[in-house]
């Protein structure tokens, strides 16, 4: 078992910014997939982690950038869970980006596990391997920052409703699409004709249903769609400007579609710009912090 899992990716078009680089949100998107690519491969993905009722959860997360990718560089991906001991409620992942020998960006990402009764269970609880071989290494050894900042009406930047695009797996429901399809829904003679569609199109792919093949049914705010709606803090001249140096947020409160969130954005002296996601009642779902290079 190797401790550190890599994949060659190419910059395409739709990881590109105004400018025709590689974008901050596109090297948030490229660490989450990884993760989740990495955590199959352990058997601690998400089809596995559903069957047990539990669910990684996204705790806080941090990106630096270095240099810029261009459209069609090839670079390297690399991830790996930073030790840990098996009484943790907390785990750490790191990433690197690289083009050749030269490190254009790195992560972190804080995480914790959600069980079946909605309470945080301890790593060695997982299911994680036992025989994994963490590595000695951290991509970021400085301390992740906490968030206690205030904002005031002044400070309002923009209100959002939660997209229907912005929805991704969340919290695992109990359902596969194989046993929806059996459900009263698609037995009766009204919807057969649903079944039989749906029927045809897997076949007509040559797609088999299997458990990874899941739905859900309490689906939340993908990560990196609220690091896309704090880079709209931004216009798009100053995100291709490469003037960008780190990219940190903390997750506090899940949000649903239909939801109106507001945004608050607040730019300190000290070169940081902090930026405030609230639900409508009054929650914090998410509070960041965008470092500019001097």
């Amino acid at each position: 078992m190797e401790s550190i899992f890599e994949k060659r990716l190419t910059v395409t078009p739709d990881y590109c910014d105004a400018s025709g680089a590689l974008s901050p949100l596109a090297a948030f998107t490229i660490f989450q997939g990884i993760a989740a690519q990495h955590a199959e491969v352990l058997g601690v993905g998400s089809s596995a982690m559903a069957k047990k009722g539990e669910f990684w959860l996204t705790v806080h997360t941090r990106v630096d950038l270095f240099e810029r990718a261009y459209l069609m560089d090839e670079l390297t991906v690399r991830t790996w869970a930073e030790a840990c001991s098996e009484r943790d409620v907390r785990t750490y992942r790191s990433y690197t980006l690289s083009r050749g020998e030269a490190v254009i960006a790195r992560g972190k990402t804080e995480w914790a596990i959600l069980g079946p009764e909605q309470k945080i269970i301890r790593f060695g609880d997982s299911g994680f391997p036992k025989d994994y071989p963490f590595p000695a290494e951290t991509a970021i050894p400085e301390k992740l920052q906490r968030f206690h900042e205030k904002f005031e009406d002044a400070d309002l930047f923009s209100h959002y409703a939660v997209r229907s695009t912005d929805i991704d797996l969340g919290h695992p429901g109990p359902y596969r699409v194989a046993e929806l399809l059996d459900k009263p829904f698609f037995l009766t003679e009204r919807n057969a004709n649903y079944r039989r569609t749906f029927d045809r199109f897997l076949a007509s792919r040559q797609i088999e249903l299997t458990p990874s093949l899941e739905i859900s049914d309490n689906g939340h705010m993908n990560n990196v769609a609220y690091v896309r709606l704090l880079l709209d803090c931004f216009s798009a001249k100053e995100l291709a400007s490469a003037n960008i140096q780190s990219v940190e947020l903390h997750y506090s409160t899940p949000c649903f579609e239909g939801e109106a969130l507001t945004v608050y954005k607040k730019s300190l002296d000290d070169g940081t710009c902090r930026i405030g996601i609230v639900k409508p009642d009054g929650k914090t779902a998410s509070q960041a912090c965008v470092t500019f290079k001097k």
